[in-house]
């Protein structure tokens, strides 16, 4: 019986296998690219042209914007809000862009808007390629428009907080700082969309507003008071301040906030460990008197070795959101 069996699997095996070896091959063509995707057009006085491929038709538009100012040196962040213009049987036809989307790069940003897209094909399994061009002066003044209103907001904003405390002003010149990157950029791009552009009035103004900023972090100083049971969260809140470059001393001027903290606690205990729940309240005071931020934690602590030690995990979970979250934002400070 186990001959018969065996035999039946041999002869089995060889009948499939010689259908297997019978079968038709199928074989699929290359397909052809475009012309215009293996020739694209060159840069001209008008216009940039870029040319991307991707496993569909937004990763393809995002790799021909990419590619387009690859030789400007700057990633980019790309809004498809223009219209798409499409090769339809020998004429060019304009439709609303079918692509809503926003992709940010990690730095060095700048935004494209008002492209077209000229061509637009897949050229195989998942694989779509795309032509785009931007006109160069209207580029080059969406990117003036964009420094100039940035500047205009800021010093409007910082003329009406002039009578504000000291932090706030500080916060208004930190959102200004912290865009310095992408404003050299966007000035670098300006620079090779039209090489009689000057952009020292811009460096100027960036260079001054970081110099003031500076000048009014130095000058800003905490004090720091605890409640008894609040006396372990005292160094936390000085190592926090400290590792964003605040300074903590006693002084009476416009310049000086003083940080009371307080913690009400409670204790109970479950399957053999001790909790202990607080409340920890922040309140941040001008030297007038006036508390200009105020924020209030939970935070429960546990231990199986009592309430001493329960209390103790409070303050070490107290320090990890500092950590996590930053001393500002734990403050309730206005942080942009």
């Amino acid at each position: 019986m186990k001959k018969v069996y065996s035999t039946f699997i041999i002869a089995l095996g060889i009948l499939l296998g010689g259908c297997g070896s019978s079968a038709p091959r199928v074989d699929i063509p290359e397909k052809k690219l475009p012309s215009w995707y293996l020739n694209p057009p060159h840069a001209t006085a008008t216009y940039l042209y870029g040319t991307g491929e991707g496993r569909d038709t937004k990763d393809a538009l995002y790799n021909a914007l990419n590619d387009l100012i690859a030789s400007l040196g700057v990633s980019l962040s790309s809004t498809y809000s223009s219209d798409t213009t499409v090769h339809e049987n020998g004429t060019y036809t304009h439709k609303d862009a079918v692509y809503q989307n926003k992709i940010d790069a990690q730095v060095q940003k700048i935004r494209i808007t008002n492209f077209e897209v000229m061509q637009s094909q897949k050229i195989g399994f998942k694989r779509y390629a795309t032509l785009v061009r931007v006109d160069k002066k209207r580029f080059f003044a969406t990117l003036k428009k964009e420094l100039d209103d940035t500047f205009e907001n800021f010093y409007t904003h910082q003329e009406a907080i002039q009578t504000h405390n000291a932090l706030e002003q500080l916060f208004a010149y930190r959102a200004i700082v912290a865009q310095s990157e992408s404003i050299q950029n966007k000035l670098r791009v300006m620079e090779e969309l039209d090489p009689s552009f000057d952009k020292t009035q811009y460096l100027k103004k960036i260079h001054t507003i970081q110099k003031e900023y500076k000048a009014l972090e130095k000058k800003i100083t905490f004090s720091i008071h605890a409640t008894k049971d609040a006396q372990l969260l005292k160094d936390v809140v000085a190592k926090g301040l400290s590792d964003q470059h605040y300074r903590i001393v006693n002084k009476d001027d416009r310049y000086h906030f003083t940080i009371s903290v307080s913690m009400k606690i409670q204790y109970a205990n479950s399957y053999g460990f001790t909790l202990a729940r607080s409340a920890i309240t922040l309140k941040t005071h001008h030297n007038r008197g006036a508390v200009v931020a105020s924020n209030t934690v939970t935070i429960t602590g546990q231990s199986a070795q009592g309430s001493a030690i329960a209390k103790q995990d409070v303050a070490k979970r107290f320090n990890q959101l500092v950590k996590q979250e930053g001393i500002e934002k734990v403050l309730g400070l206005s942080v942009n």
